[in-house]
């Protein structure tokens, strides 16, 4: 076991690799009533090409599996849980799939039937029939929202061959091609120990934390990760522009910038570069900005206006969205901040964004599931959350300077919705 500790926050943070290889974070929280329990497994949308002459899966697969391990013919997981006082739930994303549960009783037996859950289903043909019609739903109605359309749109015209532009569920196609002895292949090369990580966050025992897991049955001797997908892409994008006509309220613009991957960056300096990004975009066009009043007054943008980048170790990019009755004089308007930032930017706004995020940081230790979540997502990658704390204070207004040759014109993309 090895501890960290931060002086700042008064936090403590308690590592450990059993046996199996499983990864275990522990950050306790003395004298909090709730605890939450995370089994993350690191197979996501992108993971289902395959890697380095390995087969790969129909997309949707990750999703579907996810589905398959809550449908149980002869007991619901989800009123297991239940019994036990704890609420279960799961969500799958690009590069992983996390299977969690919050609980104010004692966190143990739920974790037994958590660890059990995920890596001993029952997939039977029957449940891949039953639930194939209810993803077949669920793919419908993301089909159906045009927010998630909008940007699905950006993805396929940013990427052109990287898999982070597949729709996590699949195609109404794909999950067509998917049946137990898929789901079964994708269990057993995904779904081992040394490919997952729990975290537990709450009042507990770190060292009782580890011996569960590591005695537990669930977690055998001597796996290994399986390889991650690593697929680089340049900067050009596959469309420099996309317009579509829909039945919707208000036009809808969507603007896209897309990064050159692989970097030799680490995810920690990736996960600072993120940060940076968005100390960038509050000086250009935060809510309480003078760009974004006059955006505002003009008519180019309203309150569903945000900014967001994403940098991974193969792929990212910067997304700009906003409804707006003016799509074509929005883009020129937007595109326009980025191209003169170097001169828009202001130290006193670009400290005071500084002190707002490290104080959003610091409250989000006083709530069990906001503090689960936000530390999960940088153990995976290695990232300590400490460290980047510390590492946001030395931001300066020149590493946001650095940024803006990434916005370069022939790496640009927009998508349009019309009324």
């Amino acid at each position: 076991m090895s501890t960290a500790f931060s002086r700042q926050l008064k936090e403590t943070l308690v590592r450990a690799t059993t046996s199996s290889g499983l990864k275990i974070t522990i950050l306790p929280k003395p004298g909090f009533h709730k605890t939450e329990v995370h089994l993350a497994v690191g197979f996501g949308s992108i993971d289902e090409d395959g890697v380095q002459g390995v087969g790969g899966f129909p997309q949707g697969t990750a999703h579907f599996l996810e589905h398959m391990l809550f449908e149980n013919e002869e007991a619901d997981p989800s009123t297991a849980f239940a019994r036990l006082g704890a609420q279960v739930n799961a969500y799958t994303a690009a590069d992983v799939t996390d299977y969690y549960f919050s609980t104010t009783d004692a966190w143990e037996p739920a974790a037994d039937l958590l660890f059990l859950l995920v890596t001993a289903p029952a997939i039977r043909a029957s449940g891949v029939a039953k639930e194939k019609q209810i993803i077949a739903r669920e793919i419908q109605m993301y089909e159906d929202d045009v927010n998630d359309l909008i940007y699905e749109d950006l993805l396929n015209a940013l990427y052109q061959n990287h898999p982070v532009a597949h729709p996590i569920a699949g195609t109404a196609a794909s999950i067509a091609a998917i049946d137990e002895t898929v789901l079964q292949a994708a269990h057993r090369r995904y779904y081992v120990p040394a490919n997952m990580h729990l975290l537990v966050v709450g009042d507990v025992d770190p060292k009782a934390v580890f011996a569960m897991a590591q005695a537990h049955p669930a977690f055998k001797e001597g796996t290994e990760k399986p390889d991650v997908h690593v697929k680089g892409e340049d900067r050009r994008p596959a469309k420099t522009s996309v317009t579509k006509k829909k039945d919707i309220k208000n036009d809808m613009l969507m603007l896209g910038v897309k990064f050159d991957r692989p970097t030799d960056k680490t995810c920690f300096e990736n996960d600072v570069e993120e940060i940076a990004w968005a100390f960038l975009f509050d000086g250009l066009f935060g809510k309480a900005s003078p760009n974004y009043q006059d955006l505002v007054r003009k008519g180019l943008v309203n309150e569903a206006f945000e900014a967001t980048a994403q940098c991974e170790p193969d792929y990212g990019h910067i997304v700009v969205y906003t409804e707006t009755k003016k799509p074509a004089a929005a883009a020129k308007a937007l595109w326009n901040l980025f191209d003169t930032a170097m001169d828009k930017l202001d130290v006193r706004r670009f400290e005071a964004a500084k002190r707002r995020l490290i104080g959003n940081y610091v409250q989000s230790f006083n709530s069990i599931s906001t503090l689960a979540g936000f530390v999960l997502d940088y153990e995976l990658e290695n990232v300590d959350v400490f460290d980047l704390i510390e590492a946001i204070d030395k931001i300066t207004l020149d590493d946001l300077r650095a940024l803006l040759p990434k916005l370069a014109k022939d790496a640009r993309t927009t998508v349009v919705y019309h009324r």
